[in-house]
């Protein structure tokens, strides 16, 4: 996909909600209390580094226009420090992200980080589904101090959940044949 640089957030909100922000004390799901809805941040120019640096896939990219946060009710973030691509689903558009137009979308997203050694994983309130590009593995609810690690062995994909305490499972998953990308419990930005 082509990088783009004439598309603007204009009215769309939907990361402030969708996407925490730890540095605030904002959880993954609850809109920020300096978000004005449909408006924009209300401390926009002394907003967190996280909020600064964040631009969702539809921003930076030739997605489709059906990606557009506020019309998918999805948003679509690039995570480059968790070695993942996370899709983010709004209350009441659950499901969303397996029909089409979305799920071909996905599934080519799936191949292209799957390439990348990268995570794709689907985030519907706590619960996670990590996007192979054969299969979908449903992992469930993180707690803050757990992390999803995938790991390949010839063509078959698999995740599973570690303690970040955890040096026995880490070391386990290291072990393998290849491993690589993890996703923390927090679903910040």
């Amino acid at each position: 996909m082509a990088v783009l640089d004439d598309r603007e957030c204009g009215t769309c909100t939907l990361c402030c909600k969708l996407v925490g922000v730890p540095e605030i004390g904002l959880a993954a799901g609850q809109w920020c209390e300096h978000c004005k809805v449909g408006v924009g941040c209300e401390i926009y120019g002394d907003r967190p580094t996280p909020c600064r640096m964040f631009r969702c896939l539809y921003l930076q990219t030739e997605i489709g226009e059906h990606w557009r946060p506020t019309r998918a009710k999805i948003v679509v973030a690039p995570e480059p420090f968790n070695n993942r691509l996370a899709i983010y689903v709004d209350k009441g558009a659950e499901g969303k992200w397996r029909k089409e137009p979305y799920y071909s979308d996905v599934k080519r997203l799936a191949n292209s980080c799957a390439a990348n050694q990268e995570i794709l994983v689907v985030r519907e309130a706590k619960n996670h589904t990590v996007i192979f590009p054969e299969k979908e593995q449903f992992i469930g609810t993180l707690d803050e101090d757990q992390f999803i690690v995938v790991r390949q062995r010839g063509p078959e994909f698999d995740a599973f959940i570690v303690e970040k305490d955890d040096s026995h499972a880490i070391a386990i998953a290291k072990q393998n044949e290849k491993t690589f990308g993890h996703l923390g419990g927090d679903g910040s930005k």
